[in-house]
């Protein structure tokens, strides 16, 4: 009698069946890759369209927006694997600094630079708060 056929005749997939913690590793993994995607387009798009307009509320807006996605996101993985928790954190905090980068590149973005020597003057600016 073949291995994947119990007592009672059924066929069982046991053995080519992903184990439950597979499918929460890919669910938490693609959930934090979809945050990370909407963090840095919101940087980007509040670089570009929104951070020279005087629109302080729609600043504000979005960047409570992405922190609390962030933490919500970090929550859930801190819940889900509770030994991970550094590597979490880690996920937290460069979620966060590549927040700021994205809004630093809409910055550049706007301006149009001519070069690439310019861009990295302005990126090197706008990182410090400097435009």
């Amino acid at each position: 009698m073949p291995s994947n056929i119990d007592e009672f005749g059924s066929l069982t997939f046991r053995r080519s069946e992903p184990r439950p913690s597979l499918y929460r590793k890919r669910f938490i993994f693609i959930l934090s890759l979809a945050a990370l995607v909407l963090v840095i387009g919101m940087g980007f798009w509040l670089g570009a369209f929104a951070w020279f307009g005087g629109y302080t509320r729609v600043k504000s807006g979005v960047g409570w927006l992405a922190l609390v996605l962030v933490l919500g996101v970090t929550a859930l993985r801190v819940c889900m694997f509770p030994r991970r928790w550094p590597l979490h954190v880690a996920y937290a905090v460069s979620s966060q600094v590549i927040y700021v980068l994205a809004v630093a590149a809409g910055q550049v973005w706007y301006f149009d630079p001519s070069g690439s020597a310019e861009a990295l003057r302005l990126f090197k600016l706008a990182v410090q708060g400097g435009l």
